[in-house]
């Protein structure tokens, strides 16, 4: 809270106005000066009242009849108050003060304790010279060192008595003897699928030979599944085990366990050094559990502790008379915030006394009462409300225009110092000097995907070869399903960490820019035969289609970063309010919270691209690849050179095509003003925070501490906020939690988050109160105390706008 002493005709000698609370605030330098030509919006006088009732109570609970040694009782004497007279020690006012006191005029008495001998019969052994040994009480034994008084303990090599079987290992098996352990043995049979002839038809010809390729016009071909042999060999299980290779251990019945050699099966040891009893011979008194008394000397007598070997001593009551002050304040505004009235402020207007005297702890009673001159304004300036007041002739606000320069000089420099910007952290040369690491790791994860769609395209082949179906549809659905395997695998493996902090600079993209035109001269050379001509380019349209993606993931990190930062500075780090920035016209210098193109679109784009462009052609190179190893290539067989080639080509041109999504920025601009309109913003921020606030030239704007946290019962009349004002802007939650406070009893933390749980019956509902409190005191609707959490103004007049909505959201 600022706070400005005010001139001494602006006090209780002159009513100040309006323009004295402008031109006071203008004259602040943390406060733009033109702020003495805004426009008044509301002015509201009051004399605020506040009750004070401050108490002076006596507390005298130390006070005790002790018996005290001469010596010490007549100093006691000479310093302290005499105890009849220990209440005219009182303060005269109201204030703490200790007053330690003693009972005079007792005399000197004989010590009852030790009748005036000065020692008395020792109490441990009674005069007898001998006593209990202290180290075994007594007992002649003492705790077994070794196992500290617990004999019995854990075994550490079992936990239920037992162990795995010598025998089988804890296996519980061991190898059938009928088979030797191979679960059964092979029979040679006749072939099921060429029915022991070693040919079948020619699919392709069904049969008919002519120019068949396949079968040179025999018609037939070998059966691949004999190899032209027409026998096969058949597994025949073993008929003890079943084909399982084992059966039960004998040793163990099965079981895998056997009991435990270590405890006997009993779970428990006995420790050894004190056979289990726990304890040993004490040493200090051989057992016999007396030793000769140390506390007393010769005659089995110690000094008496009455009196200290005085032989007399005085009893007399002594002790401290505590006096202390309790304060109590109440205070009473209808506009002004009660954390503006500081204890400092205000005049005596009536004040009582009362002196019970000790009646019940209190001694002295003084209530006051005050009234305090306070003088509070609304003022409109640069689009927004804001609210300042002279109490009792100081100059009091939480929130003021800052000036032009200070918001322009912090804005420049959090651009100048890139609080905007989302560093990679790699300069161009670093990631030239990381190329070959990036490409293996790169080439990595293709190669993995190619692998992916070969296994999942042999193993579709495989298991179509058992079904009765046609050549062509068998090749079809070991293709497609390679297709959707990698499309899989890119949609997955898209742009990782590594891949965007190489992508800000453009790096990343030389390696496969210089790799596709490798690969096209080379084909185009004929330095490589087709096939693999169109694996190297499929190769590189992969590497370009990812290393374009992360581009685009990087732009699109770059976007959310900047739009959060903007949000982070203008809500926390800027000193001053955000439509402040956009009366100046300063929002053009800020990032702008609607960037062109969008993150979303980036992220869809860098999806499609890594996806298509990635999947496509690891498809097509597991197709070529596993076509290279196995001799015979289905994928140009079907489609040819030409067709092929369009893939790597398309993919290629589409991925270099998503680029230009990237220029749209400089083209299309966003509102920069989008998150900036005054209407979302409270016309008065009431904050408790008593820090001060360093202005950016360094100059510290002071806060007085409030004295007084009550909540304010009214204020008066505020401006309604509107059905398409801030209103629109809060959830049902925080419209519930605000209704909640408002009419609740209780408004500590704790006890809102009970209701809060108790009202949804869930209780996840306690995470979401403390992030939606800070919101509602941020924006003005609530006011935090020292008792918790209340309404202000704003707030109940938000309630009363939508209370039949938070009626029926609360009733539900």
């Amino acid at each position: 809270m600022g706070s400005d002493p005010a001139s001494d005709d602006q006090g209780a000698g002159s009513r100040p106005d309006a323009d004295d609370v402008l031109e006071q605030l203008a004259a602040k330098a943390s406060v733009d000066d033109s702020v003495a030509d805004a426009t008044v919006v509301e002015t509201h006088r009051e004399r605020a009242r506040r009750r004070s009732e401050r108490i002076l109570t006596a507390s005298d609970g130390r006070a005790k009849r002790s018996w005290i040694l001469p010596g010490t009782y007549e100093r006691q004497c000479d310093e302290r108050v005499a105890y009849a007279d220990r209440y005219d020690a009182a303060p005269d006012g109201l204030g703490t003060k200790r007053v330690p006191y003693v009972e005079t005029g007792r005399p000197v008495e004989t010590c009852p304790g030790c009748d005036g001998e000065e020692r008395t019969t020792c109490s441990r052994c009674g005069g007898d010279k001998e006593a209990d040994c202290r180290t075994c009480n007594g007992d002649g034994n003492t705790t077994c060192s070794a196992c500290d008084g617990d004999p019995v303990s854990e075994c550490d090599d079992c936990e239920d008595g037992t162990q795995p079987c010598s025998a089988c290992g804890g296996s519980a098996s061991e190898d059938c003897p009928e088979c030797g352990g191979s679960g059964g043995h092979t029979e040679t049979g006749q072939c099921p699928r060429c029915e022991g002839d070693g040919w079948i038809n020619c699919e392709d010809c069904d049969g008919e030979g002519g120019e068949c390729d396949t079968c040179g016009g025999e018609s037939t071909v070998d059966c691949p599944r004999c190899d032209g042999d027409g026998v096969d060999d058949r597994w025949i299980d073993c008929s003890r085990c079943g084909g399982r290779k084992s059966l039960g251990c004998s040793s163990c019945d099965g079981t895998g366990t056997e009991r435990c050699d270590t405890c006997g099966g009993t779970t428990t040891l006995s420790c050894d050094a004190c056979n289990g009893s726990g304890s040993e011979p004490c040493d200090d008194c051989d057992e016999s559990g007396v030793v000769r008394c140390t506390d007393c000397d010769e005659n089995g007598t110690v000094t008496c502790g009455q009196c200290k070997g005085v032989g007399e001593v005085v009893h007399a009551v002594s002790g401290e008379l505590v006096f202390d002050v309790d304060t109590a304040a109440e205070l009473d505004t209808e506009r002004v915030p009660g954390d503006w009235i500081s204890s400092q402020d205000g005049t005596v207007v009536d004040r009582e006394r009362d002196d019970p005297e000790n009646a019940g702890g209190v001694y002295r009673r003084v209530i006051e009462e005050e009234e305090i001159p306070a003088m509070t304004i609304t003022y409109r300036h640069a689009g927004g409300e804001y609210e300042a007041a002279i109490v009792d002739g100081t100059l009091r606000y939480d929130d003021a225009p800052k000036p032009a320069e200070n918001i322009q000089a912090q804005i420049e420099h959090a651009v100048d110092s890139g609080v905007f910007e989302y560093d990679s952290g790699r300069s161009f040369g670093e990631t030239v000097r990381a190329a070959p690491g990036a490409l293996v790791a790169d080439g990595a994860r293709i190669g993995a995907g190619v692998v992916l769609t070969s296994v999942v395209l042999l193993g579709v082949g495989l298991a179509t070869t058992l079904v009765p179906i046609g050549d062509g549809l068998q090749d079809a659905v070991g293709v497609g399903a390679a297709a959707v395997a990698a499309l899989w695998y890119a949609q997955r493996t898209g742009a990782d960490e590594e891949g965007i902090s190489t992508a800000s600079n453009g790096g990343g993209l030389l390696a496969p820019a210089i790799l596709g035109v490798a690969a096209v001269g080379a084909t185009i050379q004929g330095v490589v035969g087709p096939a693999s001509g169109l694996l190297a380019l499929a190769l590189a349209a992969g590497l370009w289609s990812r290393r374009v993606a992360g581009r685009l993931a990087f732009e699109r990190a770059r976007v959310d970063h900047r739009v959060r930062q903007r949000r982070t500075f203008l809500e926390n780090t800027l000193d001053g309010r955000p439509s402040e920035v956009a009366a100046l016209g300063l929002a053009d210098l800020l990032p702008s919270p609607e960037p062109v193109p969008s993150g979303d679109l980036l992220d869809r784009v860098s999806s499609l691209v890594v996806t298509v462009g990635l999947g496509a052609n690891v498809w097509v190179a597991g197709l070529l690849a596993l076509g290279a190893v196995g001799g015979g290539n289905l994928l140009l067989d079907y489609v040819g050179f030409g067709t092929v080639l369009v893939v790597p080509a398309a993919t290629a041109l589409v991925a270099t095509a998503s680029l230009s999504v990237l220029a749209l920025g400089r083209f299309i601009q966003g509102d920069p003003e989008a998150d900036l309109d005054p209407d979302t913003e409270p016309r008065s921020r009431r904050s408790t925070d008593t820090r001060g606030s360093v202005d950016p030239e360094g100059s510290v704007q002071s806060r007085e501490p409030a004295q007084s946290r009550e909540p304010v019962e009214s204020r008066g009349p505020t401006r309604s906020t509107g059905s398409n004002g801030s209103a629109d802007r809060l959830n049902d939650f925080q419209l519930t939690l605000l209704y909640c406070i408002d009419r609740g009893g209780g408004n500590t933390g704790v006890e809102i988050k009970e209701r809060m749980v108790d009202l949804h019956d869930d209780p996840t509902a306690e995470a979401g109160v403390d992030p939606a409190l800070r919101q509602l005191t941020r924006r003005g609707y609530l006011q935090r105390t020292d008792r918790g959490y209340y309404t202000t103004r704003a707030g109940e007049e938000l309630i009363r706008e939508h209370e039949v909505r938070i009626e029926q959201r609360v009733g539900s």
